[in-house]
């Protein structure tokens, strides 16, 4: 799906979820985990949680969405997949654990934060690629409500979007300062 359907994809969703009331925010839900298992981009999913439910409700469902697609995509991938990626890596695999365990939960806190890396991939390849499910849950909090908060305060509203836009080039500059110490 291409980012210039963003906006036909908003005003369908809208049209489809707004008449179904309090069911509306379980059916937002539900295409969200359909939709980020199935790797699909979830940006358009996120504006449309502004436009519908406005900043704190919009916020609340994508992120409620968004973690049960993580946990869920996490461990299928942890329980089907790792045993595929260990044999198709074979003795690369060491290396890899090694540095997902050392560096796992860092890198995928930033992930959580770029809009271009679909949550599906980043769900599977944690699992695929054994990082621990301590690291995994410590940075799927933070790391989840930081990435959709811009996009969804931008979709109920401008002004919003800049508190988002703002904390997010602080996290920028405190990872930038933090690595140079």
């Amino acid at each position: 799906m291409a980012w210039h359907a963003t906006p036909v994809l908003t005003e369908q969703l809208t049209v489809w979820v707004a008449p179904m009331g309090g069911w509306g925010a379980g059916v937002y839900v539900g295409v969200y985990v359909v939709t980020t298992l199935a790797l699909l981009p979830t940006t358009p999913l996120n504006v449309a949680a502004g436009v519908l439910f406005g900043p704190g409700w919009g916020l609340l469902w994508t992120v409620v969405g968004a973690w049960l697609a993580a946990v869920m995509g996490f461990a299928l991938a942890r329980g089907v997949g790792q045993v595929w990626v260990k044999r198709w890596l074979g003795r690369r695999w060491g290396r890899w654990q090694r540095y997902v365990h050392r560096r796992g939960g860092v890198v995928l806190f930033w992930l959580r934060l770029l809009p271009v890396v679909p949550y599906g991939v980043v769900n599977y390849g944690a699992g695929l690629l054994g990082v621990s499910w301590r690291d995994y849950l410590l940075t799927l909090v933070p790391g989840t409500v930081l990435g959709v908060a811009p996009v969804v305060w931008l979709g109920s509203g401008g002004s919003w979007f800049w508190l988002g836009f703002v904390g997010a080039g602080l996290l920028w500059w405190g990872r930038r300062r933090w690595y140079r110490r």
